[in-house]
């Protein structure tokens, strides 16, 4: 049975996103969401709660929290004290959950007190010099995080841009302490795949991969 007319599609203002909320196969209710950022012209996509309905207005949150209510550990806890959490109050998405639960979006940095399973990947890096091999020796991230947590990082590489890249040994980069992890990977084109491991928030800055362009064989 089709359930291609649960689809809809809501807009959350403050950070310039526009969601596209559908049915997964074998759901009837949307359990996923494609994410368009029409300021930065990107496309991602992540889990949503199982919601029949979403949209965006003014929430007053002077009277809703308590300390026991933050399901956030402290460590990697950014929101204010005593004031919004990452979004103004003029502007916070509601959502409908088939659970007869309401959600507000992006109140905090986990999902209903679950840490989130974030993923970035590139994939198909040829350095404009696709038909020769590319030795990968190591990567150095400049990440923003909480000091201590702990994101994976992989290094991939397939001889064919059609072709899924085969990962190396998953590389542990601890936030305020890792310069940078080694690896040996080689291939015509390159991938990274970063995950967000132990934090709860961590964004990438940027990368730099340690890289020596060799022979087409």
């Amino acid at each position: 049975m089709s359930a291609i007319d649960r689809a809809f599609v809501f807009k959350n203002p403050f950070l310039n996103e526009v969601f596209v909320c559908y049915p997964q196969a074998g759901n009837a209710i949307p359990n996923k969401a494609l994410v368009w950022n029409y300021r930065d012209r990107t496309v991602s996509y992540r889990d949503i709660p199982a919601l029949h309905h979403a949209n965006f207005g003014a929430v007053d949150s002077s009277l809703g929290d308590v300390w026991d209510s933050d399901g956030d550990p402290w460590n990697s806890d950014l929101t204010l004290w005593n004031g919004p959490d990452f979004t103004p109050n003029t502007t916070r998405v509601l959502m409908a959950s088939d659970a007869q639960r309401l959600y507000l979006l992006d109140v905090s940095a986990s999902f209903d007190g679950i840490k989130p399973n974030c993923v970035l990947e590139r994939v198909g890096l040829s350095f404009d010099a696709p038909e020769r091999i590319k030795l990968v020796r190591g990567i150095r991230l400049r990440v923003t995080g909480g000091v201590g947590d702990n994101i994976t990082v992989k290094i991939g590489a397939s001889d064919d841009p059609y072709v899924d890249p085969v990962y190396s040994a998953t590389m542990t980069h601890t936030i305020g302490s890792t310069i940078a992890c080694d690896c040996f990977v080689s291939g015509r084109y390159i991938a990274v795949r970063i995950e967000s491991g132990s934090s709860y928030f961590a964004r990438i800055d940027s990368f730099d991969l340690h890289i020596e362009v060799v022979g087409e064989w």
